[in-house]
């Protein structure tokens, strides 16, 4: 279920994923690269973040600008005719089928209700959440919602990888 930007999205519900941060900042951006890497099309990520002692209000600020201007510059072919390496550049993140929403909280609240103020603007049809320093494989979500969408199911989890 690779993402494709031609693909219909209204066919895949929305997914809603609530990832509390606190003094997290040295993991958090591996962890939303794994999220919005993710190969499921329809992704709402909503980073409920407490006031840190490191960095991570500065991360989440210049995360969100990078959603928009980050580049990548890859081969895209070779022409034999000049012997000239054919490069392509694009935005490195996705530009649809993702949304970014960062909550900055002005107390700490704690994991608890952090994930419970995520849980509660989230707009998913299916939630879930992942704590600030895991990172995901690229097919976790997809295939936790094939299960819900059609299966005759209420809950499903993914298990644990430890290296």
């Amino acid at each position: 279920m690779g993402v494709n930007t031609e693909m219909d999205r209204s066919k895949y519900p929305l997914v809603s994923v609530v990832v509390p941060t606190y003094n997290q900042a040295r993991y958090l951006e591996a962890c939303l690269d794994s999220i919005m890497f993710q190969d499921y099309p329809n992704l709402e990520i909503i980073v409920v973040a407490d006031p840190s002692k490191d960095n991570t209000f500065k991360l989440l600020d210049a995360y969100k600008k990078k959603l928009k201007q980050d580049k990548v510059l890859y081969v895209a072919g070779y022409n034999e005719e000049n012997s000239q390496i054919i490069r392509k550049e694009e935005l490195r993140y996705p530009q649809s089928g993702r949304k970014l929403v960062i909550i900055k909280n002005k107390n700490r609240l704690g994991h608890s209700e952090s994930y419970n103020l995520g849980f509660k603007i989230a707009q998913g049809e299916f939630c879930t959440y992942v704590a600030s320093d895991d990172i995901l494989l690229p097919n976790m979500i997809s295939t936790l919602a094939d299960v819900l969408i059609n299966e005759d199911v209420d809950l499903v989890y993914s298990d644990m990888f430890i290296n």
